[in-house]
């Protein structure tokens, strides 16, 4: 596959995109969606016309980059938060947002027992998730004050750090290279950009799960106890965070299991497992006694129920696979997704394996029984890895397709940052 025919591609699935954003009725402001289409248009031309000597450029940046010391990443970070800080001024957010910020709220100003006095009655938190992302965000407000800002910028902290940790699992199975190419990818990804500077607990738990499975890396290259002790210790916390964090464990597996050294390493591992599940029995405990869990529990179980056996969780899973998740991803993304599964299942090599295993391991037990499209963001790091890999595969100067994901990114950010419900109705006329 040429970069031309990428090219081309990705501009006419973008403009299906909004041609079908507009059809269905979803956006708030739909007198946004032609300005975007002629943007969308004008950038392919622009970006598929740029002449050799700035895609060398671009070459050489991006070899500076790789090989640059802590300075040059450190500003790129203050870069980051800088428009991360003033997107998130803008942004209208999410609905559960707001019974979130509540929650932090409460721990900011009347302090942690009243907080677990009302745990129970908390919109949206009381009968689903574990706290420790509420009480994160309160003492943080309780330092820097009461604002929506400050959780979102808690937020933007991890997603920042869950891409420098995209960035050095893509350098552990393949090169530097790839690292920083998934990174951009993750970045481009619109859900992303929409998860970062919202305080909820979704980049939390990715960031804890993508810094589980970095660790876990290096502990088979380098094991011992302590190490051992570390991994358990971010799963027992992403737990905490919550509760989709169960789904590193497969993954983790797949490591242990593909490494030459199974049974030498069995004693780490199972340091490992019972040092996050002695953490999150803290946790659980605690909320068994309290009748927390009980209620949570009977929740969780009838939403998995509602969709497997009801007509209307299975219109709902249609809509996360047809419209949401690919939405979520980039749906301009797409040609470049599947050339990286394609050749994942070529090539079958030992992290190839682990790929597609951390995206099975994620996918399957939600989109069976909570299919919320925001849950899958562990996910989301996986296939930017998966992308970055095939962009390799494409021929031509691949700097021109990384370009174009940038410029569709912008346009996402611009069509999103008003729009004031989690996703839309996925046919509201």
């Amino acid at each position: 596959m040429t970069t031309r025919t990428v090219i081309s591609l990705m501009t006419t699935l973008q403009m299906l995109w909004l041609v079908l954003i507009w059809w269905s009725g979803t956006a708030p402001r739909p007198e946004k969606l032609l300005p975007l289409v002629l943007y969308s248009l004008v950038a392919a031309v622009v970006i598929g016309c740029l002449p050799r000597t700035a895609l060398d450029s671009l070459k050489r940046l991006q070899r500076a980059l790789i090989q640059s010391g802590p300075r040059v990443w450190g500003c790129g970070a203050a870069l980051f938060l800088t428009a991360g800080w003033l997107y998130a001024s803008t942004f209208l957010g999410w609905p559960d947002e707001l019974y979130v910020f509540a929650a932090a709220k409460i721990v900011a100003e009347q302090g942690i027992g009243p907080f677990f006095d009302q745990y129970e009655q908390i919109p949206g938190l009381g009968q689903q998730h574990p706290p420790l992302v509420i009480l994160l965000y309160g003492f943080v407000m309780r330092l820097c004050g009461a604002e929506l800002i400050v959780v979102r910028m808690v937020s933007l902290c991890f997603a920042l750090i869950a891409l420098g940790l995209t960035y050095r699992i893509g350098s552990e199975l393949s090169t530097r290279t790839t690292g920083m190419v998934a990174a951009v990818w993750f970045l481009c990804m619109p859900f992303f950009f929409r998860l970062a500077p919202v305080g909820l607990t979704d980049m939390q738990v990715t960031f804890c799960f993508v810094l589980a499975i970095f660790l876990t890396l290096q502990l088979v290259k380098q094991p011992s106890l302590w190490r051992a002790a570390f991994v358990g210790v971010c799963i027992g916390i992403g737990l905490l965070c919550k509760y989709t964090m169960v789904l590193v464990y497969p993954v983790i597996l797949l490591v242990w299991l593909g490494s030459d050294r199974v049974r030498p390493l069995l004693p780490v591992f199972a340091i490992v497992f019972l040092v996050s599940l002695g953490i999150f029995c803290l946790w659980l405990g605690y909320a068994m006694q309290e009748g927390i869990f009980a209620g949570q529990q009977a929740l969780l179980s009838r939403y998995a129920k509602n969709m497997t056996s009801s007509t209307k969780g299975r219109w709902w899973l249609l809509q996360v696979l047809v419209f949401r998740l690919p939405s979520g991803i980039g749906v301009a993304h797409l040609p470049i997704l599947a050339v990286g599964f394609w050749h994942l299942l070529y090539r079958r090599q030992r992290s190839d394996y682990l790929l597609i295993g951390w995206i099975l391991a994620v996918a399957l037990p939600l989109l069976l029984t909570l299919p919320g499209p925001r849950y899958f963001s562990p996910l989301f790091p996986a296939l930017a890895i998966v992308m970055a890999l095939g962009v390799r595969h494409i021929a031509g100067d691949v700097e021109r397709v990384l370009l174009l994901a940038l410029a569709f990114a912008s346009a996402s950010l611009y069509l999103f940052v008003d729009w004031p419900h989690a996703a839309g109705g996925f046919f509201t006329r």
